[in-house]
């Protein structure tokens, strides 16, 4: 888990303890860094089966844009640290985001596996709800998810 803010850390910290029984599963890593810094948190040989992105900023201005977790900027540095096959599910109730994101995961190399523009109509295996999701499901808002396959670019 990475996010900037160690109190946000902290929580999913207790949750992630709470599911495991144990005080420090061996496969969960969490550090407050910017994302945008990722070639500083991991070594060049760190690989990751997926990563999910959920609920993130949606920087709705175009020249905030760049800014996005799925912009194509960040994508390349996923495509660092995934390894071949490797995936990324993303999560949003953001129309404009979800439909850019679409986008962006296609220009960059990966392959759209998944496209659901109503979470809560679709069964989606291995899906855990957060609380954003719980929050935006309770207010009628639907949930969009992407799930993305990195394929090699020729």
């Amino acid at each position: 888990a990475v996010d900037m803010i160690d109190t946000v850390l902290g929580l999913a910290r207790r949750k992630i303890v709470a599911a495991a029984g144990c005080e420090a599963p061996d496969n969960i890593r969490i550090t407050a860094w910017d994302i945008a810094r990722l070639e500083a948190i991991l070594g060049g040989g760190d690989r990751v089966q997926g990563i999910y992105i959920n609920f993130c900023n949606p920087w709705p201005r175009h020249r905030q844009h760049k800014k996005r977790l799925t912009h194509p900027r960040q994508l390349a540095q996923y495509r660092c640290i995934l390894v071949s096959g490797g995936t990324i599910r993303f999560k949003t109730d953001d129309d404009q985001l979800f439909n850019d994101s679409l986008t962006y995961f296609e220009s960059s190399g990966f392959r759209l596996t998944t496209v659901i523009r109503d979470l809560a109509a679709t069964l989606l295996k291995d899906d855990v709800s957060t609380e954003h999701e719980a929050m935006f499901s309770k207010q009628g808002i639907p949930i969009k998810c992407v799930e993305a396959k990195m394929v090699s670019m020729t």
